[in-house]
């Protein structure tokens, strides 16, 4: 079992060996080392995501239950679209902004996981590709599971779709509030794209 104090301290040893290196004036390695954890990285580190098909296949292959911790996520546009409806209470931002984006956000949204990344030769294929919350994404970074001594759960047995099903009848609501007509003019496909992959998945290699 992959514990959220584990991986907060599989992140936090590594990042000071990094700024051991720095003090050590071993800048080179230390570079090296910071690139396998750090979350921002080149075009060519992140490619594209898979198409949504074959995400929805992924998460639903997982039970949208993230394969480090065990923790049943949310699909992101059906938190995306209880924020449309309820901002003030649900608070979402573009560029996730901490303080302007509810913490649910940061914990049990669905994230589409590599697991041997790419900046280590890791593809878009099946079996590399696993549900991660959104927390355990973010901590295992670039890093690999023998970096961090992590391993993949088995997929859950209990049937969980991460509201998924009811992403319809949320579009159909947004569609039908005034106050989100510009909105909608700009996301529509957004939901619609999420709506379609999750009705017709990539079939599973």
């Amino acid at each position: 079992m992959i514990t959220t104090q584990a991986s907060e301290t599989a992140f936090v040893d590594r990042f000071e060996a990094v700024v051991d290196l720095v003090l050590e004036r071993r800048s080179d390695e230390a570079a090296e080392r910071l690139s396998a954890i750090s979350q921002v990285g080149s075009s060519v580190d992140n490619p594209q995501p898979p198409p949504l098909a074959r995400q929805a296949a992924v998460f639903g292959r997982d039970h949208y239950s993230c394969r480090y911790c065990g923790t049943r996520t949310v699909l992101i546009p059906v938190m995306y679209a209880m924020s449309a409806l309820y901002g003030r209470i649900f608070k979402a931002h573009r560029q996730w902004r901490r303080a302007e984006t509810d913490v649910a956000y940061w914990t049990y949204a669905t994230s589409l996981e590599h697991v041997v990344p790419s900046l280590h030769g890791g593809t878009n294929d099946f079996e590399n590709l696993a549900t991660a919350c959104w927390r355990c994404n973010a901590l295992k970074g670039n890093a690999t599971l023998d970096q961090l001594g992590w391993a993949l759960r088995s997929v859950s047995d209990q049937p969980w779709d991460g509201l998924g099903s009811r992403l319809p009848g949320l579009l159909a609501v947004m569609e039908a509030s005034p106050y989100l007509e510009g909105l909608m003019k700009t996301t529509r496909a957004y939901f619609e794209g999420w709506i379609g992959a999750i009705k017709e998945p990539e079939p599973l290699a």
